[in-house]
């Protein structure tokens, strides 16, 4: 068995653990771009992803994204992967309906860029049931859907690098006008500005907190560093 450690900032520190470690690398460790040629050390392999995904985290919970959800909730994540972050915001707050948005599907003949509406599908739903079978998760407050699927009423639709990190605003923003709920997004820098345009449409002021300085990314290139961040963590209540 695997494990990994996910440091919160208000609620300590939550568990995960899953079984396939090959699928999980190939997989989550893709969506996550922490990729190796080799891997000989499992366990220090799950503490580097523990921290990733710690950081990602804690931004929206610094945010104070979470602050008003209960196990009532309804939380749509826009791009979600395996879930690892939906799984561990489920046992923050001890329950929620979560509707992931993503393809069951691994194509990697895609445009390669950072930013692209080419941009590779990579996710296997097999890893998400695994960590959900190990970690103590309860599937029924999980719902699997596709981009092409109604969405039900949100109290949070959030995203982490995907939405507006790899593709356009518009892809679902008229879905997302349809809903009073709250936004927690990764916003790539770009001409377009997407978080003055949302805040412009919500008539609402954006909470937000610059992305770490990057010292090298595959595509740097496609990116529009501002002292040295690719984006930001945007939230709107």
């Amino acid at each position: 068995m695997y494990n990994l450690q996910i440091e919160t900032i208000h609620r300590g520190t939550i568990e995960l653990s899953f079984d396939n470690f090959e699928k999980f690398v190939w997989t989550a460790g893709h969506q996550i771009g922490i990729l190796r040629g080799y891997i000989d050390d499992t366990e220090e392999y799950c503490a580097t992803i523990s921290k990733d995904y710690s950081k990602r985290f804690q931004e929206k919970e610094a945010l104070g994204a979470f602050e008003n959800l209960s196990p009532s909730s309804t939380i749509i994540d826009i791009g979600s992967g395996v879930g690892i972050f939906d799984i561990v915001l489920y046992k923050y707050i001890q329950g929620g309906n979560f509707v992931l948005l993503d393809k069951d599907e691994i194509n990697h003949n895609h445009t390669v860029a950072h930013w692209s509406d080419g941009h590779g599908w990579y996710n296997d739903w097999s890893v998400f049931y695994d960590v959900a079978k190990h970690s103590n998760v309860n599937t029924d407050n999980f719902q699997l859907i596709t981009p092409e699927d109604n969405w039900p009423d949100a109290d949070l639709i959030l995203s982490n690098y995907s939405y507006m990190w790899h593709y356009p605003l518009d892809t679902y923003w008229d879905k997302i006008q349809q809903q009073d709920a709250s936004l927690c997004f990764d916003i790539l820098n770009r001409s377009e500005d997407n978080k003055s345009k949302i805040s412009k449409y919500l008539n609402k002021e954006c909470k937000y907190t610059d992305k770490p300085q990057v010292a090298f990314h595959w595509f740097k290139d496609d990116l529009q560093l501002e002292d040295g961040s690719p984006g930001k963590v945007c939230y709107w209540r």
